[in-house]
């Protein structure tokens, strides 16, 4: 029978902040599967492979700032009704989960943005997950990856990204949102994946399966191609705003938990 309990969960965080890594995690355990963003997760089921390839190609219209109002709603439809297809369809029997996943810019500059209300209002999605980066380091690893044109374009694009999604995130219900810092997925993820369990009634002994086989590093790379110049911008531009980067060392992961200590009834998922 078709079951229409089944969670649609979604996935940001700005790019470079780990979404992905998050999403293989979670999509290791047999009753979750991926539709994407850039890790898909469906086996080798078919119907999961159009659910994909429709959720992929609209959601790049839906969070394009530059499309029309038609184009928009038209996205907007093929979205919702793959979700909804996803949620009952009889192709996954042990599927209690759907994620989808964006970062924040999805694509190249600016104009693809995703958004947590969206997601909870337009597309129904159950609960929401932010995880986040040290976003120097999200600055070197998007310019690095030409997210956008330079790195001042990088940088200024992390700012807006960063308090497009702190500010919605403070709108979603408490009981449905989760926020994790990606350093703390690296060097404590045991501790997360436990969090994970409480949030998504997902399977704990899974979760600790995928850890141990996959163990995780804290890697903090600085861009080796970037001038000096460019180097003291990014430190500049951050210590301007509050995220203090000493070599090897940084405040902001407090800074972004005390973040989300900050917004009402997000002290557990801090």
């Amino acid at each position: 029978m078709p079951n229409r309990d089944r969670e649609f969960v979604f996935i940001a965080g700005t790019s470079g902040s780990g979404t992905t890594l998050l999403l293989r995690m979670l999509s290791s355990l047999p009753e979750i599967i991926s539709l994407g963003g850039n890790h898909v997760d469906v086996g080798d089921s078919e119907v999961g492979r159009r659910f994909v390839e429709r959720i992929d190609e609209a959601s790049r219209i839906y969070w394009d700032s530059r499309s029309s109002f038609a184009e928009w709603q038209s996205a907007r439809d093929s979205m919702q009704l793959t979700i909804e297809e996803a949620r009952t369809t009889t192709e996954f029997p042990e599927l209690e989960t759907i994620l989808f996943k964006r970062s924040c810019p999805f694509y190249r500059e600016e104009f693809h943005r995703p958004s947590f209300l969206d997601a909870t209002n337009e597309l129904g999605a159950d609960k929401i997950i932010w995880i986040q980066r040290n976003l120097v380091d999200t600055t070197y690893s998007s310019f690095r990856r030409e997210f956008c044109k330079n790195l001042r374009h990088t940088a200024t694009t992390q700012v807006v990204c960063f308090q497009q999604l702190q500010s919605e995130f403070k709108a979603i219900d408490p009981n449905k949102r989760m926020f994790i810092a990606y350093e703390d997925l690296c060097q404590q993820p045991l501790e997360v994946a436990m969090r994970l369990t409480s949030f998504l009634g997902c399977d704990l002994s899974g979760l600790k399966h995928w850890i141990n086989e996959n163990p995780m590093k804290l890697k903090r790379k600085i861009l080796t191609e970037a001038t000096e110049a460019q180097r003291r911008f990014v430190e500049s531009f951050w210590n301007a705003r509050g995220y203090l980067h000493h070599g090897s060392q940084t405040v902001q992961e407090s800074r972004l938990k005390s973040i989300a200590r900050s917004i009402p009834g997000a002290r557990r998922a801090a």
